[in-house]
């Protein structure tokens, strides 16, 4: 019969930033909490895939509504007053939060959904380039789209995945008359952006180049 325990705790590891020890603490943890508490927390992690939408155009997830339905644009792509000819492309969606809290950005995201490993053998399968794509094709075509901003980590995977991304929309690119841009000056090296104070953030995007 297997451990419970080392099973959930297993089931830790795979958060982010999570080790062996961590992931411990935390079943340790719930053994300490009623009955009330563990049923709510089981109630609401099943409640995610019924409840939480992913967005068909910048593939954030999001909650609108009572069920989820991906099938639809989120409030932030539906917003017409954000087509402001800009796309803003972040690795996940903590940093598309953080930056929507430092109110520093009123355009477009996408949600790359991870980075490019420096030597994978295929980096389109570890983020969302063909979404991307089509992010890019749809915004292109009906005029709404000039500046492409990466706004990735400042690490040498993050660099990888720009220098990945320019080279595989460089057609786009030329065909639409579009240019990349990068944050500027002021974010630490190794830095994510999710952690980054509001106005840091609100600096790296002025400061683009």
């Amino acid at each position: 019969m297997n451990n419970i325990i080392n099973e959930l705790a297993e089931m830790f590891k795979h958060f982010p930033g999570i080790g062996p020890r961590q992931a411990k603490r935390f079943v340790y943890f719930l053994l300490q909490q009623d009955s009330s508490y563990l049923t709510k927390l089981n109630h609401l992690v099943a409640e995610l895939p019924k409840m939480i939408s992913s967005c068909v155009e910048c593939q954030r997830f999001y909650q609108d509504g009572q069920f989820a339905d991906h099938s639809l644009p989120c409030p932030i792509c539906h917003d017409e007053h954000r087509r402001n000819g800009q796309l803003l492309v972040v690795e996940k969606d903590a940093d598309l939060e953080a930056i929507e809290k430092a109110g520093s950005f009123a355009g477009q995201y996408f949600v790359l959904g991870g980075l490019v490993p420096i030597l994978t053998k295929e980096p389109e399968k570890k983020i969302r380039l063909a979404g991307l794509v089509r992010r890019i094709e749809t915004l292109a075509k009906a005029k709404q789209l000039t500046e492409i901003i990466f706004a990735l980590a400042v690490t040498t995977e993050a660099d990888h995945t720009i220098e990945y991304l320019k080279e595989r929309l460089a057609k786009l690119a030329e065909q639409y008359s579009l240019k990349f841009t990068l944050l500027g000056r002021g974010l630490s090296g190794g830095l994510e952006i999710e952690y980054s104070d509001p106005d840091t953030l609100k600096s790296a995007l002025e400061n683009r180049h």
